[in-house]
């Protein structure tokens, strides 16, 4: 028995010492490679999400530049439009406000000025806008909307403002 225990030692050393060389190798390769590569030698726009680990990058790691366009809306023409009117003590009132000429409408709403007073919001909804000498707003058709249109009241003593916003987007 111990004249075959020394044999097989033997054998596999060899595989042992290839094994642990491969490895410190490739350890050592790695660690070479990432104080040799800097950001300065990387070509312009050839990294791609492949190259990068999911996690890795935070919001410092990242110009001021591409943070605003991650962070924008990913559509064309997109703008937020507001009209506010003023409601008498105790009273109703409607708020219309349109999307510029050739943008429609993709939501909308309204607040009030003061939230200390009970406010009751009756409709928001999406509105057809007819253009002409003057603005006239007509229920959607077709599913086409181009404004928006609150109906509130208030039980305030004191007059308040109600704004209406839409969020119109180039179609």
């Amino acid at each position: 028995m111990s004249s075959t225990t020394p044999r097989r030692i033997t054998k596999s050393v060899p595989a042992l010492l290839l094994a642990l060389a491969v490895l410190v190798i490739g350890v050592a390769g790695t660690a070479t490679a990432a104080k040799l590569i800097t950001g300065k030698q990387v070509k312009n726009e050839s990294l791609t999400h492949k190259d990068v680990k999911n996690g890795s990058l935070k919001e410092a790691d990242l110009k001021p530049g591409v943070k605003a366009k991650l962070n924008a809306p990913n559509v064309k023409g997109y703008e937020v439009v507001t009209e506010t009117v003023l409601v008498g003590s105790g009273s109703q009132e409607t708020a219309y406000v349109p999307c510029t000429a050739g943008k429609v409408a993709m939501g909308g709403g309204g607040e009030w000025e003061d939230t200390s007073v009970e406010t009751v919001t009756i409709s928001s909804l999406p509105q057809r806008v007819i253009r002409g000498d003057a603005l006239l707003y007509a229920a959607p058709e077709s599913g086409f909307a181009d404004g928006w249109k609150v109906e509130a009241r208030h039980n305030g003593l004191n007059p308040q403002n109600l704004t209406a916003f839409v969020i119109c987007v180039k179609p």
